[in-house]
């Protein structure tokens, strides 16, 4: 059954002076079923806010005792109240901006991308880029990689890059091999991989690392664009209760935008920002300056640094300890060396920063944990009783004999339910 609810942040009143718990309150819920998390009180009918943090939660009879004349007074009609979602692995900006873009999630096969895409095309300036995200083969009759010949023929006049659904992928046409001057004699980058014909041509589908072939022709949006993008994920949070992301990898000047928008009152959200691992300049300003702590009244927290050990499963990039059940010359990718994994944690837990690494494939999250384990031995801390609280994203697909590592060196694996579901017709396969 569909249940409509409303969506609130959540604070302490102990937070507030004591001068709060008399003062007139903004606004007053009542007749509602508010669920508080809190096993002591877990339900509610009413509940009180003062300068947007809550004061009261209790009956509606109790709570109205602290209204005034000037209370805003809001009955509910029996309707659900609950904290703010908070979404433990997302990536605000990146959203933003897919929000005004192409569009091709959940396509029934690889000729509704193209129509998809012949579309925009006639609807695009030639030259100009045609970005676009959400396809998947595994969802397609033929569950091979798209080639981009027929994309190609289409799109002549613009250059395309369609990220796959997972990010680890892109599909591009030739206008942008071209752009990108990949042609059947461009090396595979380390971390990447450029998919091929049996004449050694690439198909268009490029993988991980050598998605940067082509993203480093795509020209960046302007603070202004990517301002609107923030506004634009923001909104597009809230609108389904979400009222704080951790955003697993931002750079600086992202993070720069972010503090503008604070100061400036344009950032309902609260955020947990992860600093992308290769932005070398971003990490040592940070590492040298220390964590950023709840600014803005606790709009943005900065004590976190995302890296990646591997790609993922449906673009044939996790790193698995056997080869792929359906592509037995391939066991993916390892995007970072372990070694240089091991440097950065290492300097992570030196500057009182959280490391929250990208591991899906059973080979990438051994790797990691191994990793983990070495840089707690390096800054003398006790693997039973650390508080590092040390994060491997998504840890998807973990040998069995690895399972008890997690407890045993207190790793948190930050799961996304999902990639269960999103995976579960063709991952065995």
């Amino acid at each position: 059954m569909y249940l409509r609810t409303l969506c609130l942040f959540v604070a302490f009143a102990a937070l507030l002076p004591d001068a709060s718990a008399q003062a007139p309150r903004d606004a007053v819920l009542v007749n509602g079923r508010i669920y508080t998390m809190n096993d002591a009180q877990p339900t509610a009918t009413a509940l009180s806010i003062l300068g947007g943090r809550i004061m009261e939660v209790g009956t509606d009879e109790a709570v109205l005792a602290a209204a005034t004349a000037g209370t805003q007074v809001l009955d509910l009609g029996g309707k659900t109240v609950v904290p703010g979602f908070i979404d433990a692995h997302g990536h605000l900006m990146n959203l933003g901006l897919s929000l005004a873009q192409l569009n091709v999630t959940g396509t029934a096969n690889y000729p509704a991308v193209i129509d998809a895409v012949a579309a925009r095309a006639g609807q695009t300036p030639p030259g100009e880029w045609i970005i676009g995200r959400g396809w998947d083969q595994n969802d397609w009759p033929e569950k091979a990689f798209p080639e981009h010949a027929v994309l190609s023929a289409v799109s002549l006049q613009n250059p395309v890059a369609l990220s796959r659904v997972d990010g680890h992928a892109l599909l591009v046409n030739a206008t942008a091999l071209a752009l990108a001057g990949i042609t059947a004699q461009t090396p595979d980058p380390e971390g990447g991989k450029i998919l091929r014909d049996a004449a050694g041509n690439p198909t268009g589908v490029l993988i991980d690392a050598a998605m940067g072939l082509v993203r480093a022709k795509i020209p960046t949006p302007t603070p202004e664009q990517q301002r609107e993008a923030i506004r634009r994920a923001i909104g597009e949070c809230l609108t389904h209760g979400v009222t704080s992301v951790h955003d697993a990898g931002v750079d600086a000047a992202t993070i720069a935008l972010y503090r503008e928008m604070i100061d400036a009152g344009q950032f309902p959200l609260r955020d947990y920002a992860m600093l992308s691992a290769t932005d070398t300049a971003g990490l040592e300003q940070y590492f040298t300056a220390g964590p950023l702590l709840g600014y803005g009244d606790n709009r943005l927290t900065v004590r976190c640094v995302k890296a990646f050990a591997d790609g993922a499963l449906g673009s044939r990039g996790a790193a698995l300890l056997a080869p792929y059940t359906d592509d037995p010359a391939n066991s993916g990718l390892l995007l970072s060396a372990p070694e240089a994994l091991l440097a950065l944690t290492t300097r992570a837990l030196a500057a009182k920063f959280q490391m929250a690494t990208h591991a899906i494939g059973d080979r990438a999250n051994r790797i990691v944990l191994e990793v983990y384990a070495a840089a707690l031995a390096a800054a003398g801390l006790d693997p039973k009783t650390n508080d590092a609280r040390l994060r491997i994203e998504h840890a998807q697909v973990v040998a069995p004999e690895d399972f008890a590592r997690f407890a045993e060196l207190r790793i948190i694996p930050s799961m996304q339910a999902t990639h269960a579901t999103s995976d579960m017709p063709w991952a065995e396969a």
